[in-house]
């Protein structure tokens, strides 16, 4: 049977390859970081403050910078904008791998090197993903977006065990210098990306225009806001419980960094469950908009429970079924940008969406300062409880029992 005959006949086309694979690479590298830059920053200075302010500077630029990227890439070569983003990541790791070699390494090029790691993040929505979908092609977008997806959901559980394991056999440094190898590897994948594009010439006096309309897209669309709602409360209340992850494991379990890999990586098996069953179509999604606010709140709800067990192995099983319903979520969160956003605007609303994803970094900078207070456990709780109520109400408000937003595509 041929890929193109098969369950997954997106896998035929050489432009999703290059753009899936470099993808998986990629994010597989910016999960191993974040994991080991935690571990590092915990271990020299036992502040699980100081863990989730690393985590905010890797992705504060993305609040303040997808959006402008959005506009970028309707009118820049998309695919020469995310090898160059991969260029500069392997450079980075290189630097912090090369000091952490010399024994000269701290937190504070830690720090440097998330702040790197978070404007090369800025692109992941508005060029990789929209990419995504144009090499799907409309008759396959469904699936090939669900596919993309759970292969994200995977690179959160790979590159936390790989960092890890990493870490505890040849320390901080044998893991930045993977990541440099990595990254260079999938810049030269994408290198030779063909793919058309649909692009429009840019106006830096039009800048301001373009953002607004943008922006104007979202409100007037109520599906693309729930989007928006949904992006914010699941992120800023969310997954913000993965800075916490380190102090938990090391102090609470009092587990080694393998374990910490494990434990990191739960929540995302989870979603490779759920993302594996709909992109082969064993799972159909039927309400996209529902279904976007259920999987959150199914994702919540984990976490939240996964914040009160006193085991590590509790712990693990319930993020593992919290996870069940990121897929759900991150699924339908593209699709229905592609879906409702009109062609020429897409990327500006990807960048928005992107932006409301950033919102990370304020939840992570809260959920940082609430476990210096009230412990990372107890923080972790009152964040989830904040964020189901917070999705009820756009299940009342914008989503509600008409299922809108039926889907133009195959699902």
């Amino acid at each position: 049977m041929s890929l193109a005959s098969g369950p997954l006949p997106f896998l035929a086309n050489p432009a999703y390859l290059r753009v899936w694979g470099t993808g998986a690479t990629a994010n597989t590298m910016r999960w191993l970081e974040l994991l080991v830059g935690g571990i590092f920053v915990f271990q020299a200075t036992q502040s699980p403050f100081l863990v989730a302010m690393v985590t905010v500077l890797r992705t504060l630029p993305l609040l303040f910078g997808a959006t402008i990227m959005g506009v970028v890439s309707e009118a820049w070569d998309r695919k020469w904008i995310y090898f160059w983003s991969l260029m500069l990541l392997a450079v980075n790791a290189t630097v912090l791998g090369t000091l952490a070699i010399l024994g000269r390494l701290e937190v504070w090029h830690i720090a440097a090197g998330s702040i790197v790691g978070g404007f090369t993040w800025t692109n992941e929505m508005a060029i990789r993903r929209r990419m995504i979908g144009e090499a799907s092609g409309p008759k396959l977008l469904g699936q090939g977006v669900a596919f993309d997806s759970f292969t994200s959901s995977f690179t959160r559980c790979v590159g936390p065990v790989v960092g890890g394991t990493v870490y505890q056999a040849t320390g901080i440094a044998g893991a930045f210098i993977l990541s440099a190898v990595i990254h260079l590897i999938a810049a030269l994948i994408i290198s030779g990306l063909r793919l058309p594009q649909v692009r429009r010439p840019m106006n830096l006096g039009q800048l301001r225009h373009d953002l607004v309309e943008g922006f104007q897209i979202v409100r007037s669309n109520r599906v693309l806001l729930a989007v928006a709602w949904v992006s914010i409360l699941t992120n800023a209340l969310g997954f913000t419980y993965a800075a916490l992850i380190p102090p938990i494991g090391l102090h609470k379990f009092e587990v080694s960094p393998i374990l910490v890999g494990i434990l990191a990586a739960a929540e995302p098996m989870g979603s490779v469950t759920t993302g594996l069953l709909i992109a082969f179509g064993i799972l159909r999604v039927k309400h996209p908009a529902a279904t976007l606010v259920r999987g959150s709140l199914f994702f919540l709800l984990g976490v939240g429970a996964a914040a009160l067990s006193p085991w590590y192995g509790l712990a693990v099983l319930l993020l593992y079924m919290g996870g069940l319903g990121t897929a759900a979520f991150t699924i339908t969160q593209t699709t229905l940008v592609f879906t409702e956003a009109p062609i020429e605007g897409r990327s500006r609303v990807m960048g928005i969406i992107g932006a409301c994803i950033g919102t990370w970094s304020i939840g992570v900078f809260l959920v940082g300062s609430l476990s210096e207070w009230i412990g990372p456990s107890s923080a972790m709780l009152l964040m989830s409880l904040t964020g189901l109520s917070g999705l009820l109400w756009v299940q009342l408000a914008l989503v509600g029992g008409r299922h809108p937003a039926q889907p133009k595509v195959p699902l």
